[in-house]
């Protein structure tokens, strides 16, 4: 009986191993299973970095024409063109409409005239989008150029503030060290008094020539 409770009690004790075992072994795989899920939470945010770095760019494609940065004024110049070409169509065609029916209604003398008219009128609005085109370039241009002179304004007067903060930090290292090192002096001088006074100052009271005990020997 006692073997068989000795091996009972032998045989548990593996039975018990092997459950703590096996609890180990869950709480690893529960550990192995969340690591796994923050990998996919991070391959997740990666890949909505990578969304947002394509709206970026293509948020820049759009404005920026030409590849240089700013597509601001190519924006303004192709709109500009646009309405020049729309206009140009315009009058081309009122043009002809306009010469075909008076040929082929009134006589010479009446046709020369329309045409006259009709090239200064065509030669006035040319003009005018040439003033407007150049207007645009000019407005362009201001534009930029106030644009690089306060870039300009601002890193001067920055870099200025920071000279002079940093100037006045130097200023006070130096006022510090002065400082210190008088402080150092007196200390030394403080400490060489204390020395004299230890060395050849002591009190004869008893007459015989020399320091220490005061006390007079009867003997």
């Amino acid at each position: 009986m006692q073997r068989a409770v000795g091996g009972g009690q032998e045989g548990g004790t593996p039975l018990r191993l092997g459950v703590e075992d096996s609890h180990h072994l869950v709480f690893n795989n529960s550990a192995s299973t969340s690591t796994h899920d923050d990998d996919d939470d991070d391959d997740d945010d990666d890949d909505d970095d990578d969304d947002d770095d394509d709206d970026d760019d293509d948020d820049d494609d759009d404005d920026d024409v030409d590849g240089d940065g700013d597509g601001d004024g190519i924006v303004m110049m192709a709109m500009t063109m646009m309405v020049m070409m729309t206009m140009t169509m315009t009058v081309t065609v009122t043009v002809t409409v306009t010469v075909t029916v008076t040929m082929t209604t009134t006589t010479t003398t009446t046709t020369i005239t329309t045409m006259i008219m009709v090239l200064m009128v065509m030669t006035m609005i040319m003009v005018m989008m040439m003033i407007t085109m150049i207007m645009v370039m000019m407005v362009t241009m201001m534009t930029v150029m106030m644009t690089m002179t306060t870039m300009t304004t601002m890193t001067t007067m920055v870099t200025t503030m920071r000279t002079m903060m940093k100037g006045d930090d130097d200023d006070d290292d130096d006022d510090d060290d002065d400082e210190e090192e008088d402080d150092d002096d007196d200390d030394d001088d403080e400490e060489e008094d204390d020395g004299d006074d230890d060395e050849g100052n002591y009190d004869d009271d008893d007459g015989d020539g020399g320091g220490g005990d005061d006390d007079d020997d009867d003997d």
